[in-house]
């Protein structure tokens, strides 16, 4: 179980603090199905008037973490024109609107797209779009 600091670093509280033992209860409950995210209240604590925050604490249950960390790793594979084509092909775009997008041919569009198929382990957009969401930003 960890947080996430404003850098994006993981702050791991220590085992022993009330707070530890308050998130590790709630995320525990959260994975075990006794309680769902959208009975908790988003807990946010602004710095300042322009609607910005320094503080955001997000429960997120350690099975979602796991998925996340999974996701962004078949993703991480991915070369940056091959997220490109993933990006369109996720937005509903074909191969050949996908290719003019580009300026390449649609044989590469559909090249890429066997190539993400096999770098995701997936062969259905479905998968791809569960992939997508799955990652934590």
């Amino acid at each position: 179980m960890y947080l996430m600091s404003e850098a994006d670093k993981r702050v791991i509280p220590p085992p022993s603090s009330k707070l530890a033992e308050l998130l590790r209860t709630i995320a525990d409950d959260l994975d075990a199905g006794t309680i769902y995210s959208d009975s908790l209240p988003m807990l946010l604590s602004p710095k300042d008037t322009n609607d910005t925050f320094d503080v955001a604490v997000v429960l997120v249950p350690p099975s979602r973490i796991k998925a996340s960390e999974r996701a962004n790793q078949l993703l991480s594979t991915l070369t940056p024109r091959q997220q490109d084509v993933l990006k369109l092909l996720l937005g509903g775009m074909q191969a050949k609107l996908i290719a003019l997008t580009l300026g390449v041919s649609q044989r590469t569009v559909e090249k890429h797209v066997s190539s993400i198929f096999r770098k995701t382990m997936t062969n259905k957009i479905h998968g791809l779009l569960e992939i997508a969401h799955t990652r934590l930003y």
